[in-house]
């Protein structure tokens, strides 16, 4: 039998594979350091983004390269699967350049799902001397964009190196990178972790632009490694620039010691682009009870497209034998047509993946049973053929219920 530990160890590996790619979200980190100093712990918040500018640079080199073959918005939005043939009319190549001493900027391609966009970049140095760029900010016809993924580090806390060499290996000249924004009434041009974000609306005429700072360093490139990256050691002890080798990203931090780099350029770049309405097909779920041995399951809405969906409802009719800690309780999702293997392989990796999930419990104030579980989830894009059902899997302390799996038909809209 297995002890306590060992039991949570296999409950937090089953929600990490539900959750794949959301936990290392720099927001994430500090929403949980927020609930150590004294949060209700009855709430747990995993918070997206498909990858952050911190996250990204934990990436094997192998990886980035891997993305970089083919600089395709799909292909970076759907790393290892199959985008569904309806999204590849979603994506429109665009082309446009604007060029000026220190940088040439190409808008490669465009792509809005409904809520947000996403484009693609080439970012050139066109000078003779290496030079460390950065995205400050961005905007949607004068209006801040917030980021909600970025593979090229988007604010002044990592920099781009273009051209010169390391140890006698030349950087490149260019860079291909990618950013997901949203839209937000925030005046701090959505650089703020907990900035208020609202879905894009579709418009035929846009223009999209977009800030690059551009520096010269006054001292010689260092290779570092990952842990000296992060260490803060070489913005103390030397003179020399910080630079990941793989990727040629460099510790802006550098600029506490002004022998390090110089900011030379302001460059403000501007783009026209249309974000139409995407036709999409959409499956949802009619509202109402769901039932099984275990619990009753009360839906209030569950909708998904390829790029995406969202899922809200509480489960009720619990019965006191079971036991759970809630931070420790999850839903995993799993399309019918793979549903038997997940559960023959106990492998949650074949769930549809969130983007955010968010759940809390209510107890019965004099039993203290808990009365209903609350949640509310939002999915990340779907490949391949949407579902016609899903079986809905319940994760608590103690075990996964795959015998008590609840089957919810999906039906077009």
């Amino acid at each position: 039998m297995k002890n306590d530990l060992e039991i949570r160890e296999a409950v937090r590996a089953a929600i990490d594979d539900c959750t794949r790619g959301i936990d290392e979200a720099p927001s994430l980190r500090l929403r949980v350091l927020q609930k150590a100093k004294g949060e209700p712990p009855v709430k747990k918040k995993f918070t997206a983004a498909m990858a952050l500018a911190i996250a990204l640079i934990l990436l094997t080199s192998s990886a980035l390269a891997a993305t970089l073959i083919k600089p395709d918005i799909l292909s970076w939005l759907f790393r290892g699967e199959e985008a569904p043939e309806e999204m590849l009319t979603l994506v429109q190549q665009n082309g446009s350049v604007e060029k000026t001493d220190n940088a040439a900027l190409t808008l490669s391609e465009t792509f809005f799902d409904g809520k947000e966009l996403s484009v693609s970049f080439t970012l050139q140095n066109p000078t003779d001397e290496p030079l460390v760029y950065t995205i400050h900010h961005a905007k949607l016809n004068d209006k801040a964009l917030v980021f909600e993924t970025a593979q090229l580090p988007y604010g002044n806390s990592v920099g781009q190196a273009l051209g010169g060499e390391v140890n006698g290996t030349p950087i490149p000249r260019e860079t291909t990178f990618f950013i997901t924004f949203n839209g937000t009434d925030d005046p701090d041009d959505g650089l703020t972790p907990f900035v208020q974000k609202k879905p894009l609306q579709s418009m035929a005429e846009a223009t999209i632009s977009i800030r690059v700072d551009v520096f010269r360093p006054l001292a010689e490139y260092t290779p570092v490694s990952e842990i000296e990256f992060y260490s803060g050691k070489y913005d103390i002890v030397t003179d020399l620039v910080p630079l990941y080798p793989e990727t040629a990203w460099v510790n802006m931090n550098a600029l506490l010691h002004p022998a390090k780099l110089k900011i030379v350029d302001h460059l403000d770049f501007s783009f026209p682009i249309s974000l139409n309405e995407p036709q999409m097909t959409t499956v949802s779920a009619v509202p109402g009870e769901y039932k099984n041995d275990l619990y009753t399951l009360s839906l209030d809405s569950f909708t998904l497209k390829s790029s995406g969906g969202k899922m809200e409802g509480r489960i009720t009719h619990i019965p006191d034998t079971l036991s759970f800690l809630a931070e420790q309780s999850f839903l995993s999702v799993f399309p019918e047509d793979v549903f038997e293997q997940a559960k023959a392989e106990n492998n949650h990796a074949l769930g549809l993946r969130f983007a955010s999930f968010s759940s809390g419990c209510s107890a019965h104030p004099e039993t203290g049973a808990i009365s209903h579980f609350r949640f509310d989830a939002d999915f990340r894009s779907v490949s391949g053929t949407l579902p016609k059902g899903v079986y809905l899997v319940w994760l608590d302390d103690h075990q996964t219920y795959w015998d008590s799996a609840l089957y919810i038909p999906l039906l077009p809209q």
